[in-house]
């Protein structure tokens, strides 16, 4: 199954670890934009800081979907692997309920969770 994701590494551009994955190149930019004024203190985002972030983003294809627990800020080794994000989401909310007590994800939690799911080789 092919899968597609953009990818943007912030060590590109400014040297940290922050890496954002998305679906979109738009949803991906927005997560930049919000890195770049959480972690670096950016309050505008001039016409040529867009076009630089669009320069350094990378196209991810023919992968599985990865989610860690350690991404999402959580002290814990967990990784789920899976060919779909359904089968991923159905893992991480299956790990999340055993392991940590969360007897549900919300839609508004999912999606900051799924800001870290990456592809990795197959």
């Amino acid at each position: 199954m092919a899968t597609e994701l953009f990818e943007l590494c912030c060590k590109d551009i400014h040297g940290c670890d922050f890496t954002g994955q998305a679906q979109t190149q738009d949803a991906l930019l927005q997560a930049a934009a919000q890195h770049a004024r959480e972690d670096h203190g950016m309050r505008s985002f001039p016409p040529q800081w867009w076009v630089q972030m669009r320069h350094h983003v990378r196209t991810l294809s023919d992968g599985r979907l990865e989610l860690c627990c350690r991404d999402v800020q959580v002290a814990c080794g967990f990784t789920a692997r899976a060919e779909t994000r359904e089968k991923l989401a159905e893992m991480y909310a299956e790990h999340a309920k055993d392991r940590h007590g969360l007897w549900s994800i919300t839609p508004e939690l999912w999606a900051l969770v799924e800001l870290h799911v990456r592809i990795v080789p197959a």
